[in-house]
């Protein structure tokens, strides 16, 4: 039979922690880390499967074709055209019949418009504009959601959002928009 002595067992109690503490954490890490890498990994090695499988057969390159065009069309149906502005221009004035035209279908309503100074760089020129508005949550939700979705890069640089008692909010709010210099021409 082997005894222990007490002293013995205070003197490694410090050590035995230190080691399990180790192993949690390397458990934890493997865990947390590697077993969802593991499974990102195997998915995109089944999806580059089944790629080199469409290239490989007799008209995968059709079928890759179609695919992509799908996908394009999946895309171009999330842009939200808007009737009034087909496309916009290098001309501020359309940028900002855009952003009304938008802010009327959200049902937001500016307070005020305050066209910022025109920037440019060597491929963009940016159109900043401050807008004050009030809406509800939702409504500028859906303005900003709207804003993504057109055909034109807009950016939303700064939001403040302040409640009001009315269930409202007062937001401010700085919206660029972003036009090749090929367009102002």
């Amino acid at each position: 039979m082997h005894i222990v002595n007490k002293s013995t067992i205070i003197a490694e109690a410090p050590l035995l922690l230190v080691v399990s503490t180790a192993v949690a954490a390397i458990t934890a890490c493997v865990h947390l880390l590697i077993v969802p890498m593991f499974g990102t990994m195997m998915k995109r090695h089944a999806e580059l499967d089944h790629y080199q499988t469409i290239i490989s057969s007799e008209n995968g390159y059709k079928l890759l074709k179609k695919e992509i065009t799908d996908k394009i069309d999946t895309l171009n149906a999330r842009l939200i055209p808007l009737p009034e502005q087909k496309n916009i221009g290098a001309d501020p004035g359309s940028y900002l019949e855009t952003l009304i035209a938008i802010a009327r279908k959200s049902e937001v309503r500016f307070a005020r418009m305050q066209p910022q100074e025109e920037r440019r760089s060597d491929d963009l020129i940016y159109y900043p504009i401050l807008l004050n508005l009030t809406s509800t949550f939702h409504e500028l939700g859906q303005f900003i959601t709207s804003l993504e979705k057109m055909p034109s890069l807009f950016s939303v640089d700064r939001l403040g959002i302040e409640a009001t008692e009315n269930g409202k909010c007062d937001v401010r709010l700085l919206v660029t928009c972003l036009i090749p210099k090929e367009v102002e021409k």
